[in-house]
């Protein structure tokens, strides 16, 4: 069988990522592990948690991607990852005080990150399962304050196994699937194996996938001031199944009469080029001539384009904000038509509150 990353989220990112709480995710391509290779699915995520100093190798040259890891083991990547707070001692009577998990695990059950099995025992030892593994991460991201949306949820009930699942980890599994942390197995059907020890090498990419999460949320949360803004929304019959990637730099930013005459040039030079005159004459004199020198002294146009296999969907715009960020719902019919259509998003905002840049942020919403 054939491990597959799902990612449910779907987010455009027209600027690169800045400095966010999580670690950088870009590891070192150097690694002295001879049993990771490149070509390996986890190769990655290995090298990003030992670049961090999240996880080491069972040896200087041997990272047993294969092997399971202890609950202790886990709490006190969380712990690394988190910055080793300080922490009281440790209640349990499995846990002595001076071992090299002692804090991890005293901070972890200080903040219900991790339970014990009872009052007095821990389980240092015991290897964590894959439903564990999730649960402890969902409750760490809980306890952080870290909030990463849901864009499209998936069901449980696709898994072949998913009577498996423990009713105390279907929550965090399920969210774990959502936003594209959880591994599932595929071949004719879809497994979780909620029950089955947790590979390390697994550990590594669920901590790998989901710092990335963790940067994607944190860039795109928008800053709580919004800017009014007038969008208008124009479906043409102009696609050409590339012209949407050859927009430059999209979203397109026209801040005067010169930059909008360049840009209706650009556009008609493409449209003539399909033999459609008439999209070319409506463009340039409706949408594009509803604007002029006086319009550009107060603010500036934002331009978007989609192209799409479906003429049935439709978009809203929900919110332009003062940092850059233009949140777009991509709305889909249930049952939508084979046609092609082209999308004009055109977006009226003030210029004396807007950044040099802008972030796209897309969402699909099904109906």
């Amino acid at each position: 069988m054939r491990k597959k990353f799902i990612a449910a989220m779907v987010i455009v990112a027209v600027m690169a990522l800045g400095p966010v709480a999580a670690f950088a995710n870009e590891p070192s391509p150097d690694l002295p592990f001879e049993d990771v290779q490149p070509h390996d699915w986890f190769y990655n995520a290995v090298a990003w948690a030992f670049d961090n100093g999240l996880m080491n190798g069972i040896s200087e040259t041997e990272f047993a991607p294969a092997g399971y890891m202890t609950r202790a083991m886990l709490v006190t990547l969380l712990w690394r990852y988190e910055g080793m707070p300080d922490a009281g001692e440790a209640t349990f009577s499995d846990v002595a005080g001076n071992r090299w998990y002692s804090r991890a695990i005293a901070w972890a059950a200080e903040n219900g990150i991790v339970m014990g099995y009872d009052e007095t025992t821990f389980g240092v030892n015991d290897f964590i399962t894959r439903q564990q593994m999730y649960t402890v991460l969902y409750r760490y991201m809980n306890f952080a304050g870290i909030v990463i949306a849901v864009e499209d949820e998936m069901r449980l009930q696709q898994f072949a196994d998913a009577d498996d699942i423990s009713d105390w980890a279907k929550d965090a599994l399920h969210f774990m699937f959502d936003i594209g942390v959880m591994f599932r197995y595929h071949d004719f059907d879809f497994y979780a194996r909620p029950q089955e020890n947790a590979l390390r090498s697994e550990i590594a990419g669920a901590m790998y996938f989901f710092n990335m999460r963790r940067a994607e949320a944190e860039y795109s949360k928008p800053i709580d001031v919004g800017v009014n803004f007038t969008p208008r929304i124009i479906r043409t019959d102009i696609f050409s199944w590339s012209l949407e990637s050859e927009f430059p730099n999209h979203p397109v930013i026209i801040r005067s009469m010169a930059e909008l005459h360049a840009h209706m040039g650009f556009f008609s030079q493409h449209v003539l080029s399909w033999n459609a005159d008439g999209q070319s004459t409506y463009m340039n004199n409706v949408v594009f001539g509803a604007y002029n020198e006086a319009f550009f002294e107060s603010h500036i146009l934002v331009i978007l384009y989609f192209e799409e296999s479906s003429g049935s969907n439709s978009h809203r715009v929900d919110a332009v904000f003062a940092n850059g960020d233009i949140h777009v719902t991509r709305i889909v019919p249930e049952i939508g038509t084979a046609d092609m259509a082209g999308w004009h998003i055109l977006i009226e905002v003030d210029s004396s509150v807007v950044p040099e840049q802008f972030n796209l942020v897309v969402a699909n919403e099904f109906v």
